[in-house]
């Protein structure tokens, strides 16, 4: 298994590692701050500042146990500044697809540096390595990741309406069919 990848980054080293429950809290946190920077149009400025790290460091711990689940942490000099998260698929929900993404954040100034490609690359390799050959995601209709996702070969495959807080959103799901 694809556990740490080290690489360097203008003098600071950069390091892609397996995520551990001391993790929990540092990826809770920077959720809910990719949250706050990334969704205010979405959702209500109530609902962004009412998201739980108490609940988020729950889950985190709960997903960084499950033995189904990979979440990597990429950190440099000590500090988390992203993450990725998911697996081998859990339900069918799209036909030809055995793996899905469920999250990938960076810190929202470390966003354009390449650090979320890297972890997306790390994903796909690790789902490709398990046997997996097409990986899916949804991401919430933000234009800043859609492109993101379609400039690292992400195609659409499906469009839905949801719901949170209140607040109708659209959610676009990608796919990636070559994972490495």
């Amino acid at each position: 298994e694809r556990e740490i990848i080290r690489t360097h980054i203008k003098g600071a080293k950069r390091m892609i590692r397996l995520a551990t429950a001391n993790d929990a809290a540092a990826i809770a946190t920077l959720q809910i701050q990719c949250w706050q920077a990334t969704y205010t149009e979405h959702v209500s400025e109530q609902f962004l500042q009412s998201l739980s790290h108490k609940k988020r460091t729950y889950l985190w711990e709960d997903n960084v146990a499950n033995e189904k689940m990979h979440t990597f942490v990429l950190e440099k000099d000590g500090q988390l500044f992203g993450f990725v998260s998911g697996g081998l698929v859990r339900k069918e929900n799209y036909p030809g697809y055995d793996a899905e993404l469920l999250s990938l954040y960076v810190k929202p100034e470390h966003n354009g540096l390449g650090h979320g490609r890297d972890l997306l690359k790390h994903f796909l390799t690790l789902m490709n390595e398990q046997g997996a050959h097409k990986v899916y995601l949804r991401v919430i209709d933000d234009a800043a990741s859609l492109s993101f996702f379609e400039k690292l070969g992400g195609q659409p495959i499906d469009v839905q309406d949801a719901v949170i807080d209140d607040e109708h959103i659209r959610l676009y799901t990608y796919g990636f069919e070559q994972l490495v």
